[in-house]
């Protein structure tokens, strides 16, 4: 049986209007083969998006499908052009840097604050321990870990530090060490931290050295350190991001500058710190926006939070759109739980191409929805005759014979007899006649011959010729009425076979096996399935290289004026300007908690006015109270500043 397909202007439009119904759960799922289509449609729709004024994100963890994107923006108008940013992770001339430990103070009293730092702290663990391996799970059995871990995060967000600031919490000798020490929330956890620097070697390894091996694995490449590594304000904020309506396109491949590790590290960064945000807002805060995921197995870092946002991300107005290569990049392929949880959240599905383990897999969800129990496979039918009713009818009995017979026919007969006797009689004859009481005695002799002969002959001859010849012709003719019956033949069904579910799954996933490129299952759950054709997303500079180049250096230069979106060197000095005031406003914190605007003490809880740091002016800043063996220098070597 042939498969219709739908035109792709009509897949177009059903897939578009899928995207913005704000009934359809969790948003779309693509999955198909390398080649099948699920990066173009994603891109097509994008592009639409991103026409029609909705804003949008893009993670692409290979990079062409980004520089695509941008580059079909180019040719769009410049209001458009103006909304939209170019975020490459693996470009050193400019970086777009996090602060996934801050969380603002305003408008929340001091329980809700720390209630949102501990939920940022518990995120950030689990994206901590995932970049040497481990999950969540890492620190089950880890008290030790879980321990530090938390406290160094906390310690970091309540204080405004960033996540590499927090080496300096790693040296327990240094002075500021001893200084952040005092910025520790909780009194049980501080008095814990004063005591390492007095502990034995043997004692403190113990104690911090998993904590610290982590942290240390997390910001081994200089480009994560430098995304984390920005304290102030100029740091993409995807609150601001949400508000201004900006759609944002995140390059993530690794062009040698990344390894896999930091790759994934780095999109789960991005990532969760856009789902932080989107759950985070008010009700009249809330605003449209599309995600999506190129290759979401990319993604499994931020597979905890992804899947508690499937469940209620509807509600926050913000659709995903995962494309993935069916099950082949997940951990447990089929029987992964991420990836089944995306199944049954996302109310659109498009199948496209796939091989035979996943197109029976992926098949189930598309043919539960039309299968029918009572589908006929097969009708074994018997012709049978029933009588129907009577006819009178008119009989004609016509005959015709015509006879012609010649008989030719003779006999001849011979006959010869003859008899010949011959006869010979001899006789002889003796008696002999004796008396009692009378002597008496009689003999008699007497002898007969005789011999007679006779010879007869006969003979007969007979001849006899017959010969007969007749003629004969006919015809005769009657007419008569008589009731004749009429049957009817009939074909009655015996037996009847119908599909089975394993059969009709397998039918299904026969139509995944044969797609072509750009062809797919379009799935509604609750509404229904069609197979069509999908639009075609045409990059129009492609064959245009120099045209290309001109419009995206014109895009750099309005990117530039971007104040997050900084120069290595322009992080490298805010982050050592950040340090030297860091010094000094710990030395005051120390000292006079209340000048400060922040303090550690548990009583002064309702007292504190924040817990961001409040740098002062330079003209503020005592330079005197820095110690000079703590203070912070740049390398005169040209190599960049680090700590």
């Amino acid at each position: 049986m042939n498969t219709q397909f739908q035109p792709p202007e009509k897949m177009g439009r059903a897939v578009l209007a899928a995207t913005r119904d704000p009934n359809m759960g969790a948003g779309v799922m693509a999955t198909g083969v390398s080649g099948s289509g699920k990066t173009n449609i994603a891109e097509w729709a994008f592009i639409e998006h991103l026409k029609d004024g909705l804003p949008a994100l893009w993670f692409c963890p290979h990079g062409d499908s980004a520089k695509k994107l941008r580059r079909q923006i180019l040719m769009l108008p410049s209001r458009i052009q103006k909304k939209v940013i170019y975020v490459q992770a693996s470009d050193l001339k400019r970086i777009a840097s996090l602060r996934p430990l801050h969380v603002a103070r305003e408008g929340l009293d001091e329980f809700e604050y720390r209630a949102r730092v501990a939920n940022r702290v518990g995120h950030m663990r689990h994206l901590l321990l995932a970049s040497v391996g481990e999950g969540e799970s890492g620190v089950i059995g880890k008290p030790l870990l879980r321990k530090w871990a938390t406290t160094l995060l906390t310690i970091g967000s309540m204080s405004g530090l960033n996540v590499a600031d927090l080496v300096h919490l790693l040296d327990v000798q240094s002075p500021v060490f001893k200084l952040l020490v005092e910025l520790c929330p909780d009194v049980v956890a501080q008095a814990q931290l004063a005591e390492l620097p007095h502990m034995r070697p043997s004692e403190r390894e113990f104690e911090i050295s998993s904590t610290r091996s982590r942290l240390m694995a997390l910001l081994e490449n200089v480009i994560i350190q430098l995304i984390l590594g920005r304290s102030d304000d100029n740091v993409l904020s995807m609150n601001s991001v949400i508000n201004s309506g900006t759609s944002m396109i995140f390059d993530l491949a690794t062009d040698g500058n990344l390894s896999p590790e930091d790759q994934r590290m780095i999109a789960n960064l991005y990532l969760s710190e856009f789902l932080n945000a989107v759950m985070e807002r008010r009700l009249e805060d809330r605003r449209d926006y599309l995600c999506v995921l190129d290759e979401l197995p990319v993604f499994d870092l931020s597979a905890p939070l992804i899947n508690r946002a499937l469940t209620e991300i509807r509600k926050f107005r913000t659709k995903f759109w995962f494309s993935f290569q069916g099950s082949s990049r997940f951990p447990g392929r089929q029987d992964n739980e991420f990836l089944n949880n995306i199944i049954s959240q996302c109310r659109v599905h498009l199948y496209l191409q796939h091989g035979a383990s996943d197109a029976k897999f992926f098949g189930q969800e598309l043919s539960l929805a039309d299968f029918d129990p009572m589908r006929i496979k097969h009708e074994l039918k018997t012709p049978q005759q029933f009588f129907d009713h009577h006819e009178i009818v008119t009989l004609t009995d016509y005959s015709e014979n015509e006879r012609e017979q010649t008989t030719t026919g003779g006999s001849t007969s011979v006959g010869d007899s003859w008899q010949n006797t011959v006869g010979d009689t001899r006789g002889t004859s003796s008696s002999v006649q004796e008396q009692i009481g009378r002597l008496g005695e009689v003999v008699t002799d007497s002898i007969s011959s005789s011999r007679s002969i006779s010879d007869s002959t006969g003979g007969s001859a007979t001849h006899t010729d017959t010969s007969s010849m007749s003629v004969g012709r006919g015809k005769s003719q009657s007419w008569k009425q008589s009731l004749v019956p009429v049957y009817r033949i009939e074909h009655v069904i015996s037996s009847v076979q119908f599909y089975s579910s394993e059969e009709w799954n397998l039918m299904t996933a026969k139509k995944l096996i044969r797609f072509k490129p750009g062809e797919c299952a379009f799935y509604v759950r609750g509404i229904g399935s069609c197979f069509g054709k999908l639009p075609l997303s045409v990059d129009p500079l492609a064959r245009t290289p120099k045209s290309a180049v001109r419009r995206i250096a014109a895009h750099n230069e309005f990117m530039k004026a971007i104040p997050w979106y900084a120069a290595p060197d322009e992080i490298v000095a805010a982050r050592k300007r950040f340090l030297n005031e860091l010094l000094n406003q710990l030395r005051i914190a120390v000292n006079d908690p209340q000048r400060s605007g922040f303090s550690s003490l548990p009583d002064g809880i309702e007292e504190q006015r924040g817990g961001e740091l409040i740098l002062p002016n330079e003209s503020q800043v005592d330079s005197t109270a820095i110690p000079n063996n703590i203070e912070i220098e740049e390398p005169t070597d040209g190599t960049p500043w680090e700590f």
